[in-house]
């Protein structure tokens, strides 16, 4: 899981995109939730991932985001 906001100044939201393709290429599956024009603080929604975890403890497969 990965939640980050397009319009972040400290962390670029392409080291995202670049961690999500690292992980899929090494056979991860991965949600990426982006958050149009969050910055580094308020890309900090805590809802999206206690749903995706949510998800994983019934056994439910998240969204995976990796490119097909």
């Amino acid at each position: 899981y990965i939640q980050h906001g397009t319009a972040d100044q400290t962390v670029p939201y392409t080291e995202s995109l670049a961690a999500r393709a690292r992980l899929c290429a090494g056979g991860s599956a991965v949600t990426l939730n982006t958050q149009q024009g969050g910055n580094h603080l308020t890309a900090v929604d805590p809802q999206p991932p206690l749903e995706w975890l949510k998800l994983l403890l019934t056994g439910v497969a998240p969204r995976n985001d990796c490119p097909k």
